[in-house]
């Protein structure tokens, strides 16, 4: 309840000083463009899962955390949580287009002990990316750990 109280104290202090605490921010897109597979150990098996991240805002994003599921033909399906710690740049503005990007690789590692081959399987993923917006009521509300704006991400094709 006191919580609630402070943060509505300063949104009307944000008013009244005129202070801009909340930008408009366009959301950003993700997509996976790939799955790779990158190790393999008698128990099992490294992906990186590929996916662009674009910004069509001009003020950069922080990318939080990613929550992502993964499922190849035949296995079972597999959850993960990411805390990516990096920023998603802001776009410039060149004839017209604004758009940052970035290309995110999220690990996942799975217990695999057959010999079959792994590349060419089938594999989809699903995930929601949570990002910071800027705004210092939203940091604020960040780190009263309030829910953050999201975007989802999928994808299918073949393992690489």
């Amino acid at each position: 309840m006191v919580t609630r109280q402070f943060v509505w104290l300063v949104i009307a202090m944000s008013m009244v000083s005129g202070c801009r605490l909340v930008d408009k921010v366009a959301q950003p897109t993700a997509r996976v463009v790939g799955v790779r597979l990158v190790d393999r150990t008698p128990d099992g098996i490294r992906l990186e899962i590929d996916v662009i991240v674009e910004n069509p805002n001009l003020v950069a994003l922080p990318l939080v955390r990613c929550d992502y599921a993964v499922t190849l033909d035949g296995m079972d399906r597999y959850t993960f949580v990411d805390e990516l710690h990096r920023t998603l740049p802001g776009g410039v503005e060149q004839g017209g287009s604004r758009v940052g990007r970035q290309v995110v690789s999220l690990p996942v590692a799975i217990p695999y002990s057959g010999t079959d081959q792994l590349r060419g399987i089938r594999y989809r993923v699903q995930g929601v990316l949570y990002y910071q917006p800027p705004g210092e009521l939203l940091k604020l509300l960040d780190e009263l750990h309030t829910d953050l704006p999201s975007v989802t991400l999928q994808g299918t094709g073949q393992i690489d």
